[in-house]
């Protein structure tokens, strides 16, 4: 994703879902019972970047629902498991 991208905007690209029923304070995430995204965070955080690049989580439920905080525990997991794997560090 270009920089400048934020969780919502990305959750807005695709016009068949409605993902971002709830944002976070600081606009890292959002999500609602049928998916979410999440800005994913590489350490060191200037290693990580690719030219202007950002990475992005993003869950989303084919043809059910699910408990909106359930969705946010499973999208934050996700997004921290990104975080900590090796292949965050971009080369």
């Amino acid at each position: 994703m270009k920089a400048g991208k934020t969780a919502r905007s990305v959750a807005y690209d695709n016009p068949y879902r409605d993902l971002a029923d709830v944002e976070s304070e600081d606009k890292r995430y959002v999500y609602s019972g049928v998916g979410g995204v999440s800005l994913v965070t590489c350490e060191p955080v200037v290693a990580h970047r690719k030219g202007q690049a950002e990475l992005f989580a993003t869950i989303a439920l084919s043809d059910r629902e699910a408990p909106a905080p359930e969705m946010k525990k499973l999208l934050l997991a996700y997004a921290e498991a990104l975080s900590d794997s090796s292949e965050c560090v971009q080369k």
